[in-house]
């Protein structure tokens, strides 16, 4: 019964990782190793540290630049607190797994620093709670909240 109610969602499970797989897959031909995906991560220095590496940058950008660094922890507040207001949003248990995954693997990395908001653009569902608020405005109000958003967005970006 399950099963059948559920298809398509088994059906997403099941292909989600295709992409990642066929990645691996690709580069174990090129460089005939089963595990030289891992090799090539090694290589430029990415792998898991539990976070060991964002502590470390986080730290030594306090101490070089006290507003830098302040900016970096109240991004990754901003973050923590998003990620709690989806628990509280009673978001699908989907999509809290993928949240809560997707901020594990940008946070808890090594490697180059500024790869974490680029891995970090797939967390989407962090973003419904600003969605909701929008939501309810004023269809001008609206429009204005989303304007500056775009306008940080693009400033960020450059």
């Amino acid at each position: 019964m399950l099963l059948r109610l559920h298809r398509p969602m088994l059906l997403g499970l099941l292909l989600a990782p295709l992409g990642w797989l066929s990645y691996v897959l690709y580069v174990a031909a090129r460089r005939d190793d089963l595990l030289a995906y891992f090799a090539v991560q090694e290589a430029w220095g990415n792998g898991f540290d539990g976070g060991r590496a964002l502590a470390g940058f986080a730290a030594e950008t306090l101490r070089s630049n006290t507003l830098a660094g302040l900016g970096l922890c109240a991004a990754l507040a901003l973050v923590f607190w998003l990620l709690r207001l989806c628990v509280r949003q009673r978001q699908p248990l989907p999509l809290l797994v993928y949240s809560f995954a997707v901020v594990a693997v940008s946070l808890a990395g090594s490697g180059y620093f500024g790869s974490r908001p680029r891995l970090m653009m797939p967390a989407f569902p962090l973003l419904l709670p600003a969605a909701v608020v929008v939501a309810r405005q004023q269809p001008a109000r609206a429009a204005l909240i989303c304007a500056v958003a775009a306008v940080a967005s693009g400033v960020y970006g450059a």
